[in-house]
């Protein structure tokens, strides 16, 4: 099959979408498909993006057009992909969209609808009520003028989670409450650790975008709780900064008077990533709301037994495959699974951990939407 796919944009600090998209277009090429992403040069953090950094890690067989942004700050208007998705619809047989609430992919969307060309839909959590919440009133009145006819156009939307599908549902009337499918991405492992010892003492990892639904305060204020003690322990974040919210973070740590126990050391990539998961005594993830979570698998491809809010995606096979705690977005409980992980001797956590990522292959899922795009797919005249 002839596959576009249509995303705001590919930078690396985007996180698990774009992650995601480039695994999956590179399975679809080793399969046999023709596969074509569409993107724009924007970024989260407000950067452009050169297309040798857009294109590292995918398949050469996967074709790429990377179109200026008009504004490289959210909704990313870009009438440059919007042209090229009008040029492209003819030479494909359909497309998978990937995020809601920005311009590409909401102009993307309303272009296939009115050409006739069929779409599935993978909204990134963007539809979970965390999300909505966030610039609330904007929001609804974008989703009842063009999002909603979009959502309820698509001819499948794939949710990771059952967390994610119910959000998806709240969205759509009954009637289209069938098109939601669970369909959770594959996590490819990472490239083995090198050996090196990135942090000398003991610590917690945090790796994720350092963004405000991740839940850094809430870590920084459970960490504070237990720091006295646990004097051996350090709590050591991962990730690039999104909108500001780092300084925010260093602000909380200097008040609580942790600046040597907590350490902020940027973005990870790669053999960096292997090595800071091998490295760490446990993963934590607190998000206010997260509708997958791949850093979870890839900390559980390392054996990492494994704390995350009810709010993660995951954190029901994190239960399901014993592979850590699940708790509250509270601080007191976030600390008290901390000690509980420390204290408790039994190495059932890594192998559950090991258990869950061997669940997260991509293999399924590959199969599922290769059947949904064939269903979807525009029969030619």
């Amino acid at each position: 099959m002839r596959i576009l796919h249509v995303i705001p944009g590919v930078a690396p600090e985007s996180g698990g979408p774009t992650t995601v998209l480039r695994q999956l277009c590179n399975r679809l090429v080793e399969r046999g498909h023709v596969v074509h992403v569409i993107t724009s040069d924007a970024s989260v953090s407000g950067r452009r993006v050169s297309l040798a950094e857009a294109r590292a890690g995918y398949d050469e067989r996967v074709t790429m057009t990377l179109c200026r942004a008009d504004l490289v700050r959210p909704p990313y208007p870009s009438v440059a992909h919007a042209r090229a998705v009008w040029r492209a619809v003819r030479r494909f047989d359909v497309a998978h969209v990937h995020g809601v609430f920005a311009l590409p992919v909401t102009q993307a969307m309303a272009i296939f609808r009115a050409r006739g060309m069929p779409y599935v839909l993978r909204p990134c959590g963007m539809l979970d009520d965390y999300s909505i919440a966030h610039k609330g009133a904007q929001k609804r009145l974008w989703m009842r003028l063009v999002e909603q006819a979009n959502l309820e156009g698509a001819g499948l939307i794939q949710a990771s989670t059952e967390h994610e599908a119910e959000a998806v549902r709240r969205r759509l009337p009954p009637s289209r409450h069938d098109r939601v499918a669970v369909l959770p991405q594959g996590v490819e492992p990472l490239p083995a650790p090198s050996g090196r010892r990135l942090h000398t003492r003991p610590y917690l990892l945090f790796l994720s975008r350092i963004a405000e639904k991740k839940g850094l305060l809430l870590l920084v204020e459970a960490f504070s709780r237990i720091a006295d003690r646990h004097p051996e322990l350090d709590l050591v974040i991962v990730g690039p900064d999104e909108r500001g919210h780092r300084a925010v973070v260093e602000a909380r740590v200097r008040e609580r008077g942790l600046t040597e126990r907590v350490h902020l050391v940027g973005e990870a990539r790669g053999v960096d990533k292997s090595d800071w998961y091998a490295g760490a005594e446990a993963f934590v993830l607190p998000s206010h709301d997260e509708n997958f979570g791949v850093v979870v698998i890839e900390a559980a491809q390392h054996g990492l037994p494994l704390i995350v809010s009810d709010g993660v995606g995951l954190a029901a096979a994190v239960q399901e495959h014993a592979a850590g705690l699940v708790v509250p977005g509270t601080a007191a409980e976030l600390a008290d699974a901390i000690m509980t992980l420390r204290t408790d001797g039994d190495d059932r956590w890594a192998a559950g951990a090991r258990t869950l990522a061997a669940a997260f292959g991509w293999g399924t899922t590959i199969a599922r939407l290769e059947h949904a795009y064939a269903r979807e797919r525009r029969v030619p005249r």
